[in-house]
């Protein structure tokens, strides 16, 4: 499996969410394309090499790694990932909640043993000469532990995993020493990673957290840039045009931008008006059950009625005005009716999920264009899944609403 960005069709929805993770990795040809250190490159090269394996071997066998297409089809009922998981919260279904979690760590079971490579539970730090990770005897069990809670592997089927990556597992005296075979260096590319992290946390720099997490090796390199291109890298050829073509708009209209990888977010007068999000996750557990928008359109006037009412008596709206304001700009456009319809599709509603963000049953009313619906909160915001010709307009406009 080459994991291209462009790739459309999958063998079930267990593919496709491996194919989503796995084409979030930055390109390795570009990460190491202003590296001149040959040591670095070979160990940043090994761990690329490490994730993109591991991503193949379960892609092409995830009976394997606990991910059974057939179970999970059964699980989500012909429902998307995130809706069966608010389903299963709204009926407190404990195991299909159980199988979510497992399955959603399972897909990402290499990332997840990496992150315990570069933990406080190893005892003796990475180095460039010694190619291994070292455990203490309880920080071991710990791990072993956590693969028990989160991924239901015992020790002997997490060995076998491991092997299969030509990872070998080794005790030395007191100590559990992990090496490997085929990808040596991996482990001094972990430490520079980690060194840089822990810089980005003293400094709040979210751009090389990101930079890290998709594992841009050019955050080694003093003053880290990522570029608007770097940004979209994780995009298709189609969202991406649409998305560059939205953004000369935005430039059109004094609509500045802030970015790092995967995201980007525009703002007029210090207010946000759009944002891109190219993470897009298809296995989703939070209770937010936000939806799963790649562009998103902020409206700053909202409204909503008054709460706690039970609905239909819901009483009387708070900032009608706003609503009025918005209703009035909708229906001055020479494409009125349709950019009513676009709205009250798009607008994100609450999904019944229980989240702390919005009331029961069934989260915030509100109304527009004469239609009741309900949010998570009191705001007012639009959303696409893909940024195409055919709903650009749409979105021009709602922007061009909000900054005026």
């Amino acid at each position: 499996m080459i994991f291209s960005v462009n790739e459309t069709v999958f063998p079930s929805v267990i593919h496709q969410a491996i194919w989503n993770s796995a084409r979030l990795i930055f390109p390795l040809e570009k990460s190491l394309s202003i590296i001149d250190d040959e040591t670095i490159k070979t160990a940043c090269a090994d761990l690329y090499n490490l994730i993109i394996d591991g991503y193949k071997d379960i892609y092409n066998h995830p009976e394997i790694y606990g991910l059974d297409p057939k179970e999970t089809d059964v699980y989500l009922s012909g429902r998307v990932w995130s809706k069966a998981i608010i389903l299963a919260l709204n009926k407190k279904d404990q195991p299909a909640l159980d199988f979510f979690k497992c399955a959603e760590s399972r897909l990402h079971f290499f990332r997840f043993i990496l992150r315990k490579f570069s933990s406080d539970d190893i005892n003796e730090v990475i180095s460039l000469e010694n190619q291994y990770v070292r455990f203490s005897k309880d920080g071991y069990k710990k791990l072993l532990s956590q693969l028990k809670k989160n991924l239901n592997f015992d020790k002997e089927k997490f060995a076998r995993l491991m092997q299969r990556l030509s990872f070998v597992i080794i005790l030395d005296n007191d100590d559990i020493v992990i090496t490997n075979t085929k990808y040596p260096n991996l482990f001094e590319a972990l430490k520079l990673l980690k060194d840089v992290d822990l810089k980005q946390k003293a400094s709040k720099k979210y751009s090389l957290n990101a930079a890290c997490h998709v594992f841009d090796f050019r955050v080694l390199t003093p003053n880290y840039e990522c570029t608007f291109e770097d940004a979209l890298y994780s995009l298709d050829d189609a969202n991406k045009k649409e998305v560059i073509r939205l953004d000369d708009l935005f430039i059109s209209l004094n609509i500045k931008k802030t970015f790092h990888l995967n995201f980007i977010e525009w703002t007029f007068k210090g207010k946000r008006v759009a944002r891109y999000e190219g993470t897009k996750v298809h296995f989703d557990i939070n209770k937010s059950g936000n939806a799963n928008n790649l562009i998103t359109v902020y409206i700053e006037k909202t409204w909503s009625f008054h709460w706690p009412l039970i609905p239909p008596n819901f009483g009387g709206e708070k900032n009608t005005e706003n609503r009025v304001i918005f209703e009035k700009a909708v229906n001055e456009l020479p494409n009125a009716d349709e950019m009513k319809t676009f709205c009250l599709k798009h607008v994100k509603r609450c999904r019944e999920c229980g989240c702390l963000y919005a009331p029961p049953p069934r989260g915030h009313p509100k109304i527009m264009f004469g239609k009741i619906f309900y949010t998570c909160g009191g705001g007012t915001t639009f959303g696409v899944e893909h940024l195409t010709r055919d709903n650009f307009d749409f979105i021009a406009d709602l922007v061009k609403i909000r900054i005026k």
